[in-house]
């Protein structure tokens, strides 16, 4: 069954994943935030839940833990001490963090060290994708949307120069994802 996304749908062909169907009140969600989000990343959320692909690029969801105000908190606080550590050490750094006006805000991750996030700027679903390091650098800027980007990134037509040869896992078979807990909101 398909999601109605056709770069989701890729993903769940691309790592065998059927997809879960989670309902959500995204219009919820969004008033918690504080910002709109990308259709886009709603599917591919939806779709997958919370979870790894490739073992390493973790994907960020409202309900990871259980407790959406304790994510929000944890968004919040990482990326607040983020953008004050860049602010006082990196004043060359190009960007500001969520939840600052255009900041960076992550859709994914690895291992906490690499954050993959939109740039804030314009309407959500027009967000180009920044990928940046706790030492803040900065890889390309990729204008697409988050599941394009991770179809991109499984096929190997998109490479992130900043993760060297973490690229190669991404295209190694079994391209998979792997649920890192089960949700309580899936039907």
């Amino acid at each position: 069954m398909g999601t109605g996304n056709p770069a989701v749908d890729s993903l769940t062909v691309l790592t065998g994943w059927d997809a879960m169907a989670l309902s959500r009140d995204w219009d919820d969600i969004e008033h918690e935030l504080g910002t709109g989000l990308p259709s886009d990343y709603k599917a591919l959320t939806d779709a997958f839940g919370f979870g790894c692909f490739a073992d390493r690029l973790r994907l960020i969801e409202p309900d990871q833990w259980g407790d959406r105000a304790l994510w929000i908190r944890w968004l919040r606080r990482l990326f607040t001490d983020l953008d004050s550590y860049a602010r006082q050490h990196e004043p060359a750094f190009p960007y500001r963090f969520w939840p600052q006006e255009s900041g960076l805000l992550p859709w994914a991750d690895m291992d906490d060290q690499e954050y993959f996030c939109w740039h804030t700027v314009g309407e959500p679903n027009e967000w180009p994708i920044v990928v940046c390091d706790r030492s803040l650098r900065v890889s390309d800027v990729y204008p697409m949307r988050a599941s394009e980007f991770l179809v991109a990134l499984l096929r190997g037509t998109v490479t992130v120069p900043m993760l060297g040869d973490v690229n190669e896992r991404f295209t190694a078979e079994p391209r998979r994802f792997t649920a890192l807990a089960p949700n309580p909101r899936a039907q």
